[in-house]
């Protein structure tokens, strides 16, 4: 895990590109759900 923080984000734009992306809210939940199946493995 990247310790310390990190307050370069712009929310804006990357909800923008998850809106363009052109995934249903279906794959999304899908995609998050595998992402983190292999990263609760990983640790």
């Amino acid at each position: 895990m990247p310790k310390g923080e990190n307050f370069d984000y712009d929310v804006n734009s990357l909800k923008a590109k998850i809106a363009a992306s052109g995934l249903s809210i279906q794959e999304m939940i899908e995609t998050a759900w595998a992402s983190a199946s292999t990263f609760r493995g990983s640790i």
